[in-house]
């Protein structure tokens, strides 16, 4: 196999681990389940964790509705660990 095949397989490889590491991921805290509303390339979607669940969603940018109604853009990056009525973005 000649360098040049070796490096384009070897990025391939580098990004396809690198693009499916990044996602938003929700921790649910408390007690109850939890349901945000994600909107993610145009497609709402209901995202639910049960209590102590930790869930993984929005792998390149989305929106968000919280349990409050307040809705929160984020890039796929973000913890978001909610408690009862409150919610901690990191």
């Amino acid at each position: 196999m000649n360098t040049t095949l070796k490096a384009i397989l070897v990025l391939g490889s580098f990004a396809a681990l690198t693009a499916s590491a990044h996602a938003a991921t929700l921790v649910n805290l408390g007690d109850a389940p939890v349901t945000i509303v994600v909107t993610e390339d145009g497609q709402r979607n209901e995202v639910t964790a049960a209590p102590a669940e930790t869930v993984q969603f929005c792998m390149a940018g989305c929106f968000v509705t919280l349990p409050s109604g307040e809705r929160q853009a984020l890039t796929g990056t973000e913890t978001l660990e909610i408690t009862g009525a409150n919610v901690l973005i990191k």
